[in-house]
């Protein structure tokens, strides 16, 4: 890290090489100063996107300078929901200019004795093929409350659609795009019916969806789900986007 100067006060930011870097993988930072509302875009970041590097007023400034007039309320809402406590939380916008589509990530790195927020680091990182495979995706599964992507190849889940009780037990850590199996192995040992327990863990490893889709594009599974001591069917339907991906 090194420092940066802003009206006074000493403040910092990742070295030239490691934004070079991150630029290299489609990722660009900033850091928001709630106390200061300041907002802070590494170097990289404000020449990618024709922004100024500093942004006071920063939870409007920002929002009216980047992000489409659309996704405004979406913004503002990811923005209270980090104030409010939770340490991390993603939203994918439009832009403002340049109709490019992100996904801005935002955590907590500090917090003051109250507990509240005060220092947030966040990333902006392309996310046009998740909007295609998203609309994709959720074009097919008009039925179904939760809906995921899931790539294989990196052992992701990615949660596009969830249902309140599904986003209220699992939403947060849904976000952080999880790996596959832990995210499977955390759903099956918390959610699903104990006698379904050890098909469904089966039923969904990589290895046996790949065999199911071989010679076909969707697969369903039904099992049970155990809640407030009420047993609930469930179904699972996988979609295989293409190779490597569902």
């Amino acid at each position: 890290m090194e420092e940066i100067l802003y009206d006074g006060k000493k403040y910092s930011q990742q070295s030239e090489e490691v934004q070079k870097a991150l630029e290299e993988m489609g990722i660009y930072t900033f850091n928001y100063y709630h106390e200061d509302n300041l907002v802070i875009f590494s170097d990289a970041c404000a020449k990618h996107f024709g922004i100024n590097k500093f942004c006071s007023n920063a939870n409007e400034s920002v929002f009216r300078t980047l992000v489409c007039d659309d996704d405004l309320e979406g913004a503002r809402e990811l923005h209270n929901k980090i104030l409010s406590g939770v340490n991390k939380g993603s939203i994918i916008i439009n832009t403002k200019h340049g109709n490019r589509t992100l996904r801005v990530t935002i955590m907590v790195i500090e917090r003051n004795e109250s507990g509240g927020a005060t220092v947030m680091t966040g990333i902006l990182e392309d996310a046009e093929e998740d909007m295609r495979i998203s609309e994709l995706v959720m074009g097919l599964s008009l039925n179904y409350e939760c809906v995921y992507y899931v790539d294989f190849v990196k052992n992701q889940i990615l949660p596009y659609r969830m249902s309140d009780v599904i986003n209220k037990e699992y939403g947060t850590y849904f976000n952080t795009r999880p790996p596959y199996d832990k995210a499977m192995a955390a759903y099956i040992s918390r959610t699903v019916a104990v006698a379904d327990r050890e098909e469904m863990t089966e039923v969904t490893k990589f290895e046996n969806i790949q065999e199911k889709l071989r010679d076909t594009k969707t697969y369903v599974h039904d099992y049970t789900v155990s809640r407030n001591d009420k047993t609930l069917y469930f179904r699972m339907k996988v979609f295989k986007v293409n190779s490597g991906e569902a």
